[in-house]
C-alpha cells in the first residue's frame, strides 16, 4: 500500500517511522461504507450512506480492527421520509452516547440524532432539529464534542452558524449560537469545525470568495472569538476552511482549490500567548491540477495528515507531514491503497488517527473500504 516517499526524521532519534497498510475492511456493494467514522476506544461507528434504499445506516463495531465484531445497526426513526444524509458526520459524546448528523433531513433543514447504549443495545435518546426550521440550513453537517456538550454547524441559509448544544437528561438544547461579526450571506460558516478542549476552529470556505477560518476559546460555557484568518492565496475560490483540525495549540486548515493551479494547500497555525498566527504552508510533492489537496486534514501532535482524493484519476492519496525544528513541517510519506481504483476517492472524507494508527476511507470502491495503516520504526 505504501507509495514511495520521504522518510520520517525524528528530532532526537536516528530511527525512521513509516506507516504500512495492515488491513482493509469493505462494506456491501453500493453502500459507500466508511463515509464517516467515529472512534471511542474499541468501539467504532461507521456510516453506510446508501444503505436501506438511500436512507443510510450506522454500523456499530467493537474490538481491534483485525477482530471487529458487528454489534448493531442504527437507523433513523423516520427512515423513508427524506432522511438522506443520516450519519454523514458522527461523533461520540461519551463512552455510551453517539451523535449522528443528518444534514439533508426534511428538505435539507438537517437534524442530529442522539443514541445511547453499548454493545448490541442502542436506543434513540433525542432528535435535535434545525433551530431556524429553514430549508437548506444543513444543520448537523459538522460535529465536534467538548466538555459541556456538542458543537454543530448549520444555518447555511443565513450564511452559517455554529450551535453549542447541552444535554440535560435525555433532552438536548441550544445554549449558544456562534456567528462572526463579518459573516456574509453565503459564507458557509460552520461547514467544518474542530474542537480540542476549550479551543475551537471553524471553517467558512466561501467567506470573501477565498474562505476564512475563525478561532474561539471557551470559558464558563461561553465561546469567544480569538482570531480570524482570511485566505492568503491568490484565487478568489481557494475555499480556505473546507476542512479544519486542531490539537492543543496547533491547527491546520485546508484550501483544496488554491495554489499551483488548484492543486490545493494546507496551512498550519499555532497559538502562543493566547494569539494565533499562521506558521507554515504545506504542499504535496507530486500535486497536479485538480487534486483537491487539503480536503480533509487531521493532526495528532507532531504529525499532520492531508489528502488529495482527486489525485491520479480520483484513486486518491494521503500525505504524512511531520514537524521538525521550530515551525518547520516536511512531507514524510505518501500513502496509497494497495489496490488503488480510479474514482474510489481514497482519503475522503474519512482521514483520521485511530490511536497510533491511521484510518482512511475510499467510499467509492465497490462497497466502500476502510484502510488501516500502522507505524513501524526502521
Amino acid at each position: 500500500m505504501l507509495a514511495a516517499g520521504l522518510p520520517f526524521t525524528g528530532a532526537a532519534s536516528a530511527a525512521t517511522t513509516h506507516y504500512h497498510q495492515q488491513l482493509e475492511i469493505s462494506g456491501p456493494t453500493g453502500s459507500a461504507f466508511g463515509y464517516a467514522v467515529a472512534i471511542d476506544g474499541q468501539t467504532r461507528a461507521v456510516e453506510e450512506p446508501y444503505a436501506n434504499g438511500g436512507d443510510g445506516a450506522v454500523e456499530i463495531y467493537t474490538g481491534a480492527p483485525a477482530h471487529w465484531t458487528h454489534q448493531a445497526e442504527l437507523t433513523a426513526p423516520d427512515a423513508g421520509t427524506n432522511v438522506h444524509g443520516f450519519g454523514e458526520v458522527l461523533a461520540f459524546v461519551s463512552d455510551n452516547t453517539l451523535a449522528v448528523g443528518a444534514p439533508y433531513h426534511n428538505g435539507y433543514m438537517g437534524a442530529i440524532y442522539i443514541f445511547t447504549g453499548s454493545g448490541s443495545s442502542w436506543t434513540l435518546q433525542d432528535e435535535i432539529t434545525d433551530p431556524l426550521n429553514t430549508a437548506f440550513d444543513y444543520f448537523g453537517a459538522s460535529l465536534g464534542v467538548e466538555d459541556h456538550g456538542i458543537l454543530t454547524g448549520g444555518a447555511e441559509s443565513a450564511g452559517g452558524a455554529v450551535y453549542a448544544l447541552a444535554g440535560s437528561g435525555s433532552t438536548w438544547t441550544v445554549q449558544q449560537t456562534i456567528v462572526p461579526a463579518d459573516r456574509g450571506a453565503a459564507d458557509a460558516f460552520g461547514f467544518s469545525l474542530a474542537v480540542d478542549g476549550s479551543k475551537l476552529v471553524v471553517g467558512s470556505p466561501q467567506h470573501g470568495g477565498g474562505g476564512a477560518i475563525y478561532f474561539y476559546s471557551e470559558s464558563k460555557e461561553n465561546w469567544t472569538q480569538r482570531g480570524e484568518f482570511q485566505d492568503p492565496g491568490t484565487s478568489a475560490t481557494d475555499a480556505l476552511g473546507t476542512s479544519v483540525a486542531i490539537d492543543d495549540s496547533t491547527a491546520v486548515a485546508g484550501a483544496p482549490s488554491s495554489d499551483y493551479s488548484q492543486v490545493g494547500t494546507a496551512y498550519v497555525y499555532r497559538q502562543s500567548d493566547n494569539a494565533w498566527a499562521m506558521k507554515a504552508t504545506l504542499h504535496p510533492s507530486d500535486g497536479v491540477t485538480g487534486d483537491a489537496f487539503g480536503w480533509p486534514v487531521a493532526i495528532d501532535g507532531s504529525t499532520i495528515l492531508a489528502a488529495s482524493s482527486n489525485h491520479n484519476g480520483g484513486a486518491g492519496v494521503a500525505y504524512v507531514f511531520t514537524k521538525g525544528h521550530g515551525d518547520k513541517w516536511s512531507q514524510a510519506q505518501e500513502l496509497a491503497p494497495s489496490d488503488p481504483q480510479p474514482g474510489a476517492f481514497f482519503g475522503w472524507p474519512t482521514l483520521t488517527f485511530d490511536g497510533s494508527d491511521i484510518l482512511i476511507s475510499a467510499p467509492y470502491t465497490t462497497g466502500g473500504t476502510l484502510y488501516w495503516f500502522s507505524p513501524q520504526e526502521h
